[in-house]
């Protein structure tokens, strides 16, 4: 069987169309580009979805590179690929890496990789100060950038899952209030007067991705039953866009949601070109019905409706299964923020797609009482069996640097 060829322009759409063919022939390798070119909003941390479901079905998949023989010039593709989120996803993913020409080259590529995480890595043996270790933060930030992108993976099958932005240097989990700080200077680095005229909102956004991050260090990092992933990559990719009146279509990936919301930003910044923050989280954990419900065979038994309802309860309120453990992120406080910041959230997980425009849908006060509203996006339409399933979660935030 030819392997799945990954095209140069990437969108959700697209990753869609990709997890339908997966689901009709699992055992597929995957051919991929060294660039991708114009992946829109959530393409890339899409794809990483994409690559984690193929790895999951596919333990022995094959992932092939188009590049050249040439060691030297192999070496320095190898390097630069490492650097995307998704070229840095799908070498760890995967069984073997392959040339065009097929010559195994996945020990090249994992030191690619592993040079990657080094820079990121606090060390569980540091004496540092803490006022030293929290210089760490901002120096992981500064390495973890390339293009207009921030790429921030723990990779769990390994032993440098401990990076410095999530993580203090003796391997703890790092406090809520730290991640207003992470907020700050992940955002601050791409658009200072974002920061200098929004200070209200980071210390909510900061709140969502210590939540968000902290559940993957809960949950996502075994199966329901507790057995540890064979693989597992856990993280966070922040992208800053540029995007004119002209190119909000293209911008969306034809998405006509996301197309809609950001005509609705446009229109409140006539003639200007408008700049974006997409920040996605992303795992490959059961998922997060799978995981709310204990279900170790997966969320095939289930309705889309009862489906749906587990996801909401378990991002709902703060809930426990044991007296030391949360399970929710309180979706009304992330909500609340997400409002405020006239932003747009896109959730993947099991067979569901949730998304909420909050300019369109702005948060109502009742929902704190009745519940906070997350509905199933526009492409469940003709899905009455809802979308092809993924591994993990993906949960990813757009909102306009204003």
């Amino acid at each position: 069987m030819p392997p799945l060829q990954l095209t140069r322009e990437i969108n959700i759409p697209r990753v869609e169309a990709y997890l339908d063919a997966l689901l009709i022939a699992p055992l597929q390798d995957i051919a991929t580009h060294e660039h991708i070119e114009g992946a829109s909003f959530g393409g890339e941390a899409a794809l990483i979805q994409l690559l984690f479901t193929w790895a999951k079905r596919h333990p022995d998949g094959q992932l092939w590179l188009k590049t050249t023989d040439d060691n030297e010039e192999l070496v320095r593709f190898l390097e630069k690929f490492s650097k995307r989120a998704f070229g840095f996803v799908a070498m760890l993913m995967a069984s073997g890496v392959l040339t065009g020409d097929g010559r195994d080259c996945r020990r090249l590529a994992y030191k690619a990789c592993e040079s990657c995480v080094d820079e990121l890595v606090t060390s569980v043996e540091s004496t540092a100060e803490e006022s030293e270790a929290e210089s760490s933060i901002e120096d992981a930030l500064s390495k973890a950038v390339y293009g207009h992108r921030t790429f921030l993976p723990c990779v769990d099958h390994s032993t440098k899952a401990a990076i410095a932005p999530f993580y203090h240097p003796n391997g703890q989990f790092r406090e809520r209030s730290e991640f207003r700080r992470f907020a700050e200077v992940l955002i601050g680095r791409r658009a200072t007067r974002f920061v200098d005229v929004n200070l209200s909102v980071l210390s909510g956004l900061g709140a969502i991705l210590y939540e968000l991050m902290h559940n993957t260090h809960d949950w996502a990092r075994t199966e329901v039953d507790a057995t540890k992933l064979r693989k597992s990559i856990r993280g966070i990719l922040f992208t800053h866009f540029f995007i004119s009146e002209a190119s909000i279509r293209k911008a969306a990936g034809n998405n006509s949601e996301i197309t809609a919301y950001m005509h609705q930003v446009e229109i409140r910044n006539p003639g200007k070109t408008i700049h974006f923050a997409e920040l996605s989280v992303f795992d490959a954990g059961p998922g997060l019905a799978a995981r709310w419900l204990g279900l170790e065979g997966g969320v095939g038994d289930l309705t889309i409706t009862s489906e749906h309802d587990a996801c909401v309860s378990c991002l709902g309120v703060h809930r426990s299964t044991s007296s030391d453990m949360y399970r929710g992120i309180g979706l009304y406080e992330v909500m609340h923020t997400l409002s405020q910041l006239s932003a747009m959230v896109r959730v993947r997980t099991g067979r569901l797609a949730m998304l909420r425009n909050f300019i369109a849908e702005p948060l109502l006060q009742s929902e704190r009482v009745t519940g906070p509203i997350l509905p199933l996006s526009s492409e469940h339409e003709g899905r009455p069996g809802g979308l092809a399933p993924v591994t993990g979660t993906t949960f990813t935030i757009l909102f306009p640097l204003k």
